[in-house]
Order: structure tokens, then C-alpha cells, then sequence
């Protein structure tokens, strides 16, 4: 499966879909991160974005598929004075799974819940995940 990466400026919203899988997280790094910098994120800020936006694509390439073929869709954009990040796969599902014994899992959505200004997970219609975050901005001076 091959996946979709396009030019953009700086400050145009990210939209990805690559495939499910390790070697798609550094693209999708690297285009929310330099997103979170144009925005004027802290270094520290745009750190916790990447963090918490790898906890979130890691889940979908381990969880999401269950070894088999899938593709992990991101969505990153300013809006209301928050960097906003989606990260959606069309897999077998989280929320029903936020209680599991697995402690990766839950350790990983703690992160991302400890990271983010906001979060939420929602399960999608017709299944799948999307993982919900904002990230405020800096006020312009």
C-alpha cells in the first residue's frame, strides 16, 4: 500500500494518509512538527505535539489492524487558537479496549491525555478510532 505526501507551505493544515505501519511515523512527525513550529509552538510544545502524536499513530500500527493491512489517516491544523490534530484509522477499535490489561496501552493514552490541552477518543461509525487533540497557540504579541 502506498501512501499520499504532498508539498505544502508551512502553515497549511497537514492531511496524510500512509499506510499503517512504522516506516509511515517520521513523515507524519515531521510535517505536524514544522506545522507546530510555523504556528510559533515553544520547542517544548512542538516536543510534547510529536510525543503525543506518536503515542497516538504507535497505537493505530500495533493495535489498530491487528497485523493485517490498514492505513492510518492525520489531520493537523490551526483552529480557534489551538493546533488541532487528528489521528483516525479505520481498524477494530479503541474505546471499547481504553480498559484493557494491556499496560502499553493504557500507559500511552495517559501520555497523550497528559500532553495534550484537550483530547478524546472516539470510536468511529462503521469502525475505527479517532484520537481528538488540541494544542493551544501562542497569543499573537
Amino acid at each position: 500500500m502506498t501512501g499520499r505526501v504532498t508539498a505544502r507551505p508551512a502553515t497549511t493544515p497537514v492531511d496524510m494518509v500512509l499506510p499503517a505501519e512504522a516506516a509511515s511515523l517520521a513523515p507524519i512527525r515531521r510535517a505536524v512538527s514544522a506545522l507546530a513550529a510555523a504556528l510559533g509552538l515553544s520547542a517544548e510544545r512542538v516536543e510534547d505535539v510529536r510525543v503525543a502524536l506518536t503515542e497516538a499513530c504507535a497505537n493505530v500500527v500495533v493495535h489498530a489492524y491487528g497485523g493485517l493491512p490498514g492505513i492510518i489517516r492525520v489531520r493537523a491544523a490551526a483552529e480557534d487558537g489551538f493546533l488541532r490534530v487528528t489521528v483516525r484509522d479505520e481498524g477494530r477499535g479503541l474505546v471499547p479496549r481504553l480498559r484493557a490489561t494491556s499496560p502499553g496501552l493504557r500507559l500511552g493514552l495517559q501520555m497523550i491525555a497528559a500532553l495534550a490541552d484537550e483530547v478524546r477518543f472516539l470510536a468511529e461509525d462503521g469502525g475505527g478510532t479517532s484520537v481528538h487533540m488540541a494544542f493551544a497557540m501562542p497569543a499573537p504579541a
